[in-house]
């Protein structure tokens, strides 16, 4: 490990274990289909235990995560939450600014500020949130990290640091594996299954604001549509023409019976939403689908250019909030990237990673983008490349600094890219 990173976990300085109890009753509120989910997180976050939260995107890991920031809250315990990005210059300097909250300095928010944490949880910066009368430095606490799979081997290996010599709590939620955590002694993985046909009801009734039962049509019809993934749930009950397809469903005896397969209602509505854009409208949709989450707004204005994102908030497939253009359901997000040909993705990619590198965002940003993109114009990635590289090694990461030059070095010549 480097200096940089020695001295990063040296202010992961060791912490009283919590004694204050807490239980899955401390919970505010319990997840629909996943109160099993309630005692493990409890327990992890009490016994200073190494949790990992796991699951395909869109299965409701971010949600179940979330539920740790009040827990924390209403039994004493520092809460210290951020989120993985991968626009970030430096992955390590994510954990970096996290565990350097440990060594005492006021929190950030307050308790009553736990919606604003849960909702920056799944986004990006470090949130700090206190317990009742405030934390003091020696309180216990727990470390949690969304979308840890992203992080690269030697910050998995930082707050595993964290987690194994400085006695804090870690609960992390993953689309993939975390290897340094997951290895610990110790510590418990729980992979996230799909919503039951009960938890699905419970979910439609509190939008519908009606009672549906588990064994009405209605539930029947929306546990098809959705797959029992909550992300997609949530859009189609957000999607007026999926919520009007789906309320067909109620006189029908066999929701299988139905004109149009129940599976197929969301990639319909969107596909029709989608289709009916012009040229710029389909490449603005795509473009920040295949961005995915967090992606710096210059950057997207550069590519785009101005304006891109007013037809698909007038379609109600994105938003705008204080971080950016987003798409309203990543559900949604994941739909459109999946609709884009091989041959258009490589192009846009390409589009993105050189208005990455002329926008300012950093280096390896560009060369990941790139080498996503597969055949590039080879003279613009290998200086790409070469900054990220000289980047990376400043950070530590010699490993993948090396790993990323002979990747760039062996893709496909192509002709430069139009600037």
């Amino acid at each position: 490990m480097s200096e940089q990173h020695a001295a990063a976990s040296a202010r992961a300085t060791p912490s009283t274990t919590a004694g204050a109890g807490g239980s899955a009753a401390s919970l505010p509120s319990a997840l629909p289909g996943r109160t099993h989910l309630l005692p493990e997180i409890a327990d992890a976050v009490h016994s200073a235990g190494v949790l990992v939260l796991r699951g395909r995107p869109g299965i409701g890991v971010s949600a179940a995560l979330a539920t740790v920031v009040p827990l924390a809250a209403a039994t004493g315990v520092r809460c210290l939450a951020t989120a993985a990005d991968r626009w970030a210059a430096d992955d390590v300097g994510v954990l970096d600014t996290l565990l350097g909250e440990l060594d005492g300095r006021p929190a950030l928010v307050r308790p009553a500020d736990a919606d604003e944490v849960s909702r920056r949880l799944a986004g990006r910066g470090v949130c700090a949130l206190p317990g009742p009368g405030g934390i003091a430095p020696d309180s216990p606490v727990v470390l949690v990290v969304d979308d840890a799979h992203l992080l690269g081997p030697t910050a998995q290996s930082l707050l595993a640091v964290a987690a194994r010599e400085s006695g804090v709590a870690v609960v992390v939620g993953a689309h993939g594996a975390v290897p340094a955590l997951e290895d610990l002694p110790g510590a418990r993985v729980l992979d996230l299954p799909g919503l039951d046909r009960a938890a699905v009801a419970e979910v439609v009734s509190r939008a519908l604001g009606e009672q549906v039962e588990p064994g009405s049509s209605l539930a029947a019809g929306y546990a098809r549509a959705s797959g029992g993934e909550p992300g997609r749930l949530t859009a189609v009950l957000d999607l007026p023409d999926a919520r009007a397809a789906l309320d067909l469903v109620r006189w029908a005896p066999d929701p299988s019976q139905t004109a149009i397969r129940l599976e197929d209602v969301l990639p319909v509505v969107v596909g029709g939403v989608v289709a009916g854009g012009g040229d710029r409208d389909l490449d603005a949709w795509a473009v920040l689908a295949l961005a995915g989450a967090g992606a710096p707004r210059g950057l997207l204005d550069h590519a785009l250019g101005a304006g891109w994102q007013s037809a698909g908030v007038a379609a109600g497939l994105l938003r705008e909030g204080p971080e950016g253009v987003s798409y309203r359901h990543d559900a949604v997000r994941r739909l459109v990237e999946q609709t884009v040909p091989p041959a258009v993705r490589a192009g846009l990619l390409h589009r993105l990673a050189v208005a990455a590198l002329e926008s300012g965002c950093p280096p390896r940003v560009s060369a990941r983008l790139l080498l996503a993109a597969g055949p590039v114009d080879v003279e613009l990635a290998v200086r790409t490349a070469e900054d990220a590289a000289a980047h990376l090694r400043d950070a530590g990461e010699r490993a993948e600094a090396r790993a990323l030059l002979t990747r760039v070095l062996e893709l496909p010549v192509t002709e430069p890219a139009a600037r």
